[in-house]
């Protein structure tokens, strides 16, 4: 979601050579919700990053119970196009949801890594378990810039930048090892929600920031 004047608080404008540069007008879409039409009008993006709505962020912040349909729907979206089968969608969350976690954050920079947070993998190729269902769980330790790393290996491209500039991506772990491309690709299902896709479809923008904390 694109908005104006957030600041930090919103990662296409905290960048200044997307803020400032050819690709805001160009290449962040608003509003967020085209997401939900482009796969079935058959335009979706090869790399598309998707900020929700506010509310439907699923932030502490957000009296909001649409969330987890607001996903639904993303993923529906895609897994009922013609995209499904060259897909992957991930979905992590910038907060952990809690006030403490068991694992000690590992420090490899000066800000660290953080508590752990969520991630779901969601593709025909996604690994299955040892007795071949869905569900696998990884124990590699990843990171954001583990997406951007599995990104850069699909597209053949290099690194953003080293870890001394302030890039995480070279030195992270590709989620890569959460796939197996040689597995029969899983057909698609549908994930019921409480609130159905057009209700997003028609949901006007809050032009908040997902987080002001």
């Amino acid at each position: 979601m694109k908005l104006l004047n957030a600041g930090i608080w919103s990662a296409y404008e905290a960048i200044s050579y997307v803020r400032n540069g050819p690709d805001w007008n160009t290449d962040i879409i608003t509003p967020q919700t085209k997401i939900l039409t482009d796969p079935g009008n058959g335009q979706l993006a090869s790399v598309s990053w998707v900020t929700p709505n506010h509310l439907d962020s699923d932030h502490p912040g957000a009296p909001s119970d649409l969330g987890p349909s607001w996903v639904a729907s993303v993923v529906n979206a895609v897994g009922e196009s013609q995209y499904w089968n060259t897909t992957a969608i991930i979905v992590v969350w910038d907060d952990w949801g809690g006030w403490y976690d068991s694992a000690k954050p590992p420090q490899l920079d000066y800000r660290g890594l953080g508590i752990r947070v969520p991630c779901l993998i969601i593709s025909p190729y996604a690994r299955e378990t040892s007795s071949g269902q869905p569900g696998y769980v990884s124990h590699t330790q990843y990171e954001y810039g583990s997406i951007l790393k599995f990104i850069e290996q699909v597209f053949n491209v290099p690194p953003l930048g080293s870890p001394s500039s302030g890039y995480t991506d070279q030195r992270a772990n590709s989620i890569i090892d959460s796939f197996d491309f040689t597995q029969q690709p899983r057909p698609f299902s549908a994930i019921p929600s409480k609130y159905p896709i057009s209700h997003f479809v028609h949901e006007p923008p809050s032009n908040e920031p997902v987080d002001d904390e």
